[in-house]
């Protein structure tokens, strides 16, 4: 069974590092998930095998809020990019009258 991390020690880190994690998030992805994106490092560091020592925990932390803000991004270009398609196809089925909407819709179905 591989060792994790003990709670006390990430305890300790998070009590040095938090506030710098904080401000990190809030410019990278804004203030509204900044804080629940801190927690999620708190979570993942604390699931994080430890098959080595980790000799920087800033790093650590650090890395684990990079690849957290990466996530972020993707999961808001997917969002605005199913809201592009919704918003596309509302604006071209009010355009359309309601038989040329059904044609529409048995030629698609």
């Amino acid at each position: 069974m591989t060792e994790k991390i003990s709670r006390n020690i990430l305890q300790g880190w998070f009590q040095h590092y938090s506030s710098d994690l904080l401000v990190f998030f809030c410019r990278k992805v804004g203030e509204p998930d900044a804080d629940d994106l801190v927690q999620e490092v708190y979570l993942r560091a604390l699931t994080y095998p430890l098959s080595a020592t980790i000799i920087k925990p800033r790093a650590f932390l650090f890395r684990i809020a990079t690849n957290l803000v990466v996530d972020h991004v993707r999961k808001q270009s997917y969002r605005q990019h199913d809201n592009y398609e919704e918003i596309e196809y509302r604006t071209i089925t009010s355009l359309l009258g309601p038989e040329d909407s059904l044609c529409g819709t048995e030629r698609n179905g």
